[in-house]
């Protein structure tokens, strides 16, 4: 126990390393007790729960799926399927979630969140104390739904996380660190619907609540800083604020720059999707030189994570793709070049919208009509205005789809006694 506590403890500092050399010690001392005494598997699981958060936090998604799947097994277990151990099976679900969808397995992630949820709901309306585990699982809950299209349903559930991380922090500030979290991806659920200007309050208040943070202790808040600098670069730039959107994205870039040098493991993903979208804002503002380098950079780096885990970042390679093969395009350079990248990104999402349309098919269109794009000033007209009758066709399909979706009611409020 002592171990697993000092583990937490140096993760809260942000001495990554160090925490998951704690957890790893703590899970196997554990296991030899557990062992030669079955009392003891409980707190093996407890010490695989936070072996398996501080994997995640490093990046390292497959051993940590192994151990979260190990302590969510021990807690199914008759002897231990006890109101006396359901908080901690609720947050050993939680931990299974994130390295499912860290691999790219939304759908089973979901399902996790799900669970996690409505094991803290149940204690949370008849006790304040239990409202801090259901906030954080339903802003778990809220991506999670994100991840699979149910953009509706996630939203309501960002907003319910956010009320209660509100309240909580309104009463005690250590918990403003979670607000900032529930906030960023508010906004994070408010620009997938397209409602851009109520997205750029709760972001804002993200990034002014992260970059105080970030003074204080920049170990442990920078990179949740640059974060959520990368998401408000993307609502100034969905409402028109170019030059503002891309000195936010600048900043995110250079942040995770920064952190993935230091451990590449860990933060390389957020500084492929940061460059990204760095490429977009600098194309926005006519850099387009800078913009085709960095996107060629963003594909670079996508690449190499794709050698190691590629389930989990083919959606982010397939977007570096179609975002340099449009820089390309429009420079009227590197034809040839461009239409390889968008062909590859097309064969991706076509893999990804066949298991989840709703989130996908409209990349892949856009991904079609870029390469037709190309395929125009490569002279290949026919071929182009092929590609462009069935775009048609399919955006209609996607349309008429997307209206006969049917529409979960919103999640009740939930909030417990004394609740607004």
């Amino acid at each position: 126990m002592a171990l697993d506590n000092l583990g937490n403890r140096l993760a809260d500092v942000g001495r990554q390393e160090e925490a998951l050399s704690a957890a790893q010690e703590s899970a196997t001392i554990y296991r030899q007790l557990a062992d030669s005494t079955e009392a003891y598997l409980t707190n093996l699981a407890m010490a695989l729960n936070n072996h398996a958060a501080s994997l995640a936090e490093s990046g390292r998604w497959e051993e940590a799926l192994a151990k979260a799947e190990e302590a969510v097994e021990i807690y199914r277990k008759p002897t231990n399927a006890n109101s006396t151990h359901l908080r901690d099976f609720a947050m050993a679900l939680s931990n299974l979630g994130n390295s499912l969808s860290g691999l790219g397995r939304r759908e089973e992630a979901l399902a996790m969140a799900r669970q996690a949820v409505a094991i803290h709901r149940r204690p949370a309306m008849t006790n304040r104390a239990y409202l801090p585990d259901l906030a954080v699982a339903l802003n778990n809950l809220g991506v999670g739904l994100a991840e699979v299209g149910r953009r509706e349903e996630a939203l309501a559930t960002a907003e319910e996380s956010v009320k209660i991380h509100r309240q909580l922090a309104a009463a005690n500030p250590n918990y403003i660190p979670e607000l900032a979290m529930a906030l960023n991806n508010l906004g994070g659920r408010l620009i997938e619907l397209g409602l851009r200007e109520e997205a750029l309050t709760p972001t804002q208040e993200a990034v002014t609540i992260r970059r105080e943070l970030a003074m204080v202790d920049p170990a442990i808040y920078q990179p949740k800083l640059a974060v959520a600098l990368n998401n408000i670069g993307t609502v100034l730039a969905e409402l028109g604020l170019r030059e503002e959107a891309l000195a936010s994205t600048q900043e995110a870039v250079t942040i995770d720059r920064q952190l993935a040098t230091a451990n590449p493991t860990a933060y390389l993903p957020d500084l492929a999707g940061a460059l990204t979208n760095l490429s977009s804002r600098l194309a926005a503002v006519d850099r387009w030189e800078e913009a085709m380098a960095t996107a060629a950079e963003a594909v670079a780096v996508y690449r190499q994570l794709s050698e190691t885990s590629s389930a989990a970042h083919l959606p982010g390679l397939a977007s570096s793709l179609m975002e340099y093969a449009r820089i390309c395009n429009e420079m009227k350079t590197k034809l040839p070049a461009a239409l390889a990248a968008v062909t590859q990104s097309i064969t991706i999402y076509q893999d990804l919208a066949a298991q989840l349309p709703r989130i996908f098919a409209a990349h892949l269109i856009a991904a079609c009509l870029t390469s037709a794009d190309i395929l125009d000033c490569l002279g290949q007209n026919s071929e182009a205005a092929q590609i462009r009758q069935r775009c048609a066709r399919a955006g209609e399909t996607l349309e008429r789809a997307e209206q006969a979706a049917p529409r979960r009611p919103p999640l009740g409020d939930g909030l417990g006694p004394g609740a607004d």
